[in-house]
């Protein structure tokens, strides 16, 4: 199992706001005009991570690299969020499981 959250900018820094279920990511798509990252989920819900609103560029290569390594390995992956955001909306950090 693999956990990674990023260092995340939001009014409660700091506070993680709760974990998802366990999904597959069926594909991932990048909005160049919010700057962000969308997973798109096997429970239907897409989950989107604000790359500027992360610590570092570092942080958003990590998080990328685990995301494709979920969605190409079909692996089961849970969404963190932080700052009172839901993670079946929002996130900044995933689980990976079974790696």
């Amino acid at each position: 199992m693999t956990s990674f959250v990023a260092s995340f900018s939001a009014s409660s820094v700091g506070v993680v706001s709760g974990w998802s279920g366990w999904v597959v990511v069926e594909r991932l798509s990048w909005v160049a005009s919010s700057r962000s990252i969308l997973a798109h989920c096997s429970d239907g819900r897409v989950r989107v991570c604000r790359v500027d609103r992360l610590g570092s560029s570092s942080d958003a290569s990590r998080l990328t690299a685990l995301l494709r390594q979920a969605r190409d390995g079909g692996l089961w992956v849970r969404f963190v969020a932080a700052g009172q955001n839901s993670p079946n909306r929002w996130f900044c950090g995933v689980e990976l499981l079974g790696e």
